[in-house]
């Protein structure tokens, strides 16, 4: 605010300039018999006074109060606009500040708190975005997340391997040790499946359950099945259950009329055929493609 002056302050000046000054000046320029005439003197400065009363009081209503409510205005609507970098100069606060001092320190108080405000939310936002994509319990990608990944890769043509993994007689460890166990060997499970394909490349996910998958992208059905192998041989080695994983894998090229459904219930071909020769095996094939 101008020389952080308050409207009290402001209010004062303008009083001493426009009204007491002249006045003043009337009495010295008597008093020195500068002038004769004091009483037409005087009816003649509040004639002009009369005549100049609404441009002073406009000054006096911009100066004192409008242009503090017209820069509180501009601030509001660029904050209608998303803009809240408003700051209002008015220095260190002090005892005996005005109501319009106040009001634009609170205004820079509430600009700041919707700054920060919007910054949580807009974080907040993003990790529940990023949360709805992600699987809780093993932090691996969803199935929803699988179906962001499989368009994107669809709509680029990509050639993929899909794996789907599920475990060899789960539920013995679960009827035995308990469901807090079992979480236990999924998540075992889920950190070696990330941490056995390409980061920012591959896309590990659970569909459910002991139910988990890959999809590769650009690999060869040769080299997909040999990452499977080395995950499902890790997992077998590091879970203190012995749990094992049968994999099924499928190698395509996606076009556009390519279909997530149809691409799974051939890998889920392939995870049965690992399945029926006895579990802990990795069995795929190559479907072709459009």
């Amino acid at each position: 605010m101008r020389g952080h002056v308050g409207v009290i302050g402001r209010s004062a000046v303008f009083v001493v300039f426009f009204f007491l000054l002249p006045w003043v000046g009337l009495l010295l320029a008597a008093e020195m018999g500068l002038v004769s005439n004091v009483s037409g003197m005087g009816a003649g400065l509040v004639a002009v006074y009369l005549a100049f009363l609404v441009p002073v009081s406009r000054v006096y209503a911009h100066w004192v109060f409008l242009a503090d409510i017209r820069r509180i205005n501009q601030a509001l609507a660029r904050m209608r606009l998303g803009d809240y970098d408003v700051v209002f100069p008015v220095g260190e606060e002090r005892s005996d500040e005005d109501e319009m001092v106040r009001l634009l320190r609170n205004m820079n108080w509430l600009a700041r708190r919707i700054r920060v405000d919007i910054c949580t939310l807009s974080r907040r936002a993003q990790e529940m975005h990023s949360m709805s994509f992600r699987d809780a319990l093993t932090g691996l990608g969803n199935r929803r997340g699988l179906e962001a990944v499989f368009h994107e890769a669809m709509c680029r043509g990509d050639s993929i391997a899909l794996a789907l993994m599920d475990f060899d007689r789960f539920k013995a460890v679960n009827d035995t040790y308990g469901h807090l166990e079992g979480d236990a060997v999924l998540k075992t499970f889920g950190r070696i499946l990330y941490e056995g394909v390409r980061s920012e490349v591959d896309y590990p996910f659970r569909l459910g359950g002991d139910e988990f998958g890959v999809i590769f992208r650009n690999t060869s059905l040769v080299d997909a099945c040999d990452a499977c192998r080395r995950i499902a041989d890790r997992f077998a080695s590091e879970n203190v259950y012995k749990c094992t994983v049968s994999v099924g894998v499928i190698s395509t090229r996606l076009g556009l009329a390519s279909c997530l459904l149809e691409i799974l219930s051939q890998c889920d071909r392939a995870l049965y055929q690992a399945k029926t020769q006895g579990g802990n095996v990795v069995h795929g094939f190559d479907i072709g493609g459009e």
